[in-house]
């Protein structure tokens, strides 16, 4: 009698592991002056292992009245370089000011700034594949888009047409305020094809007041290109972060955090989608949230600064596996079903390939099943596979299966589930 196959599921608990994932996470910040030497030496010995992020920022003061020289430009993509070759991904921020005394060392010539941000985006353009978001559009106080006299709707619109021409596709833009964004994609359409732009936001004071220290409004504006209170602000990035990232740094400011309860703070930063947060500032801040005890599920025992660190951005986990019914005839009768959910506070914003490898004895064989950047924060996908699609020659001998995922640069993409070498073990196949 012919045996019916049935597949051992193994353990596919959740971990409370940290995920060095690219294109999320802790970050830290890098700075160089452009006309100036690079100490890589000191960037080297900086560099944390287990965060795939960095943020550079790029000073500008040595050109309020001329051109960047060539030599400067290549020493800009000689650092982005450095970066890469020792598996970094990058925010980038170039900004004439680092004092917050933009309106002292900023061109006078707004033609001279249009200048400069196409000559950055074309350092930026030959290193593409390595930059995850450039944030800002050179003007403002740390180049943060306030305090400056190039920031009427006009400049903005300027700016954000040279993005659109010169930044490279797979490059996010991030700028500071939802306003702004509002500004870009209605008002001056006309003016900027800026609706082709992918524009996501950086917010540097997220939770240091009711505000977010002047992000949003603390009245009833409606117009799009005002700030709008906080609750209407969170609802309308809590949509349009869907598709592309947000990221920035947490401030302790005016203690607006002390007023809510660590779950309060985990819903707002996952209505966010916050992927990417500074690790060294605001200390402070940083410091509450190690204070912060958990008290349920995985991270049990853990602080909440585990727990945000381990859900910034995208974090996949293999829910189930096994056997099901599909279909009405024989052939159809079985399949595998493969349960993937995204359990972290954003979505991945570049593709994902997903995999299952059917192993026996030397053999492997590996089946697609799809993209995980279609899994959104909080929602999870089914994938089904016949057994057959395995096309291995067992005699009936049992199989072991695993999920594994690449992301488009090939780099391995880890689990929250136990990993092995070859992915997450999803369980045994038997009588095959």
């Amino acid at each position: 009698m012919h045996k019916r196959s049935c597949f051992k599921t193994a353990d596919l608990t959740e971990t409370d592991s940290r995920l060095c994932n690219p294109n999320r996470g802790f970050y830290q910040m890098f700075s160089m002056c452009m006309g100036e030497a690079v100490d890589y030496t000191i960037f080297e010995q900086c560099l944390v292992k287990e965060e795939s992020l960095v943020l550079l920022m790029v000073e500008l003061s040595h050109y309020r009245e001329q051109p960047i020289e060539d030599a400067a430009l290549a020493k800009l993509g000689e650092t982005i370089a450095f970066f890469a070759s020792h598996g970094k991904h990058l925010i980038v921020r170039a900004a004439y000011d680092t004092k917050g005394q933009a309106n002292c060392v900023e061109p006078e010539d707004f033609d001279l700034v249009k200048t400069h941000l196409k000559q950055i985006f074309s350092v930026l353009a030959d290193y593409e594949q390595y930059i995850f978001v450039y944030q800002g559009l050179l003007v403002g106080n740390w180049g943060e888009m306030h305090g400056t006299k190039h920031l009427t709707r006009h400049h903005l619109a300027e700016l954000a047409q040279i993005a659109d021409e010169y930044l490279p596709e797979k490059v996010y833009l991030a700028v500071r305020k939802p306003a702004q964004y509002r500004t870009l994609r209605t008002h001056f359409s006309e003016q900027a094809i800026a609706g082709e732009c992918r524009i996501g936001l950086f917010d540097d004071a997220i939770l240091a007041s009711r505000t977010d220290l002047g992000t949003y409004g603390d009245g009833e504006a409606t117009r799009y290109d005002c700030a709008w209170s906080r609750e209407k602000e969170l609802a309308f990035i809590q949509k349009l972060c869907v598709n592309v990232p947000l990221g920035g740094e947490t401030v302790l400011g005016d203690n607006y955090v002390k007023s809510m309860q660590p779950q309060a703070i985990i819903d707002c930063l996952a209505m966010m989608h916050v992927t990417y947060l500074n690790r060294l500032y605001d200390t402070q801040m940083l410091d509450y949230f190690k204070s912060l005890p958990m008290k349920k599920g995985v991270f049990k025992n853990k602080k909440l600064y585990d727990y945000i660190e381990a859900h910034l951005g995208y974090r996949y986990l293999v829910k189930n596996a096994g056997l099901v019914k599909k279909g009405e005839t024989k052939a159809e009768s079985m399949k595998l079903k493969i349960e993937i959910a995204n359990v972290g506070f954003a979505c991945a914003y570049n593709e994902i390939e997903v995999f299952l490898a059917a192993c026996f004895q030397s053999e492997k064989k590996m089946i697609r099943l799809g993209n995980l950047q279609e899994i959104g924060s909080g929602e999870s996908k089914c994938y089904h596979v016949t057994p057959g699609d395995f096309d291995m020659d067992c005699s009936g001998q049992k199989i072991k299966l695993f999920v594994c995922a690449k992301d488009c640069s090939g780099g391995e993409i880890f689990f929250a589930n136990e990993m092995t070498k070859d992915g997450v073990f999803l369980g045994t196949l038997s009588n095959y």
